[in-house]
């Protein structure tokens, strides 16, 4: 199981690689799912039964905007991370 603090276009992030972990925490309070497209990530609605599904991400700051979805651009791990 991984969780790992990151920053994805910009906002501070939550990164779950399984699917059971939700966070439940006032600071990440937006939950959406990342899938792969080909050789792309994308940022989607929070659904756990896709077929694609590589991880859940919380953020502290919405992502998307009325349930788009949008490439990831940025990704970045924090160096300095302190998940729990």
């Amino acid at each position: 199981m991984k969780i790992q603090k990151v920053i994805i276009n910009g906002i501070e992030c939550i990164l779950c690689e399984d699917p059971r972990i939700i966070i439940k925490s006032g600071k990440y309070k937006y939950k959406y799912t990342i899938i792969h497209k080909g050789t792309k990530a994308t940022i989607v609605p929070y659904n756990s039964e896709i077929f694609n599904w590589y991880g859940n991400v919380f953020s502290t700051k919405p992502l998307l905007s009325q349930n788009k979805s949008i490439s990831v651009k940025n990704f970045k791990v924090d160096p300095y991370q302190k998940v729990f």
